[in-house]
């Protein structure tokens, strides 16, 4: 039975290493993964997620000093 066998084994669509698909995760596009490989993705994604969010916050801070009343000292 070893074509059999064979049927049973796709590639990860992250390591792209064969994975038996009775224990594959799928992947957003619906395509095996290990799962070992699915948790990695997840963590890549949660902290690009993590990363965006903090330059998203440090781009919206104001500098010290910077209450919007730069121009109100010399323009009197």
């Amino acid at each position: 039975m070893p074509e059999s066998d064979s049927f049973k084994f796709v590639r990860c669509s992250h390591c792209n290493h064969p994975v038996d698909i009775n224990f594959a995760k799928a992947d957003h596009d619906g395509k095996a993964m290990h799962e070992e490989c699915y948790l990695k993705s997840l963590q890549a994604k949660i902290e690009q997620n993590a990363s965006r969010a903090t330059r998203a916050q440090s781009s919206n801070r104001r500098p010290p000093g910077g209450s919007g009343s730069e121009g109100a000292n010399g323009a009197a």
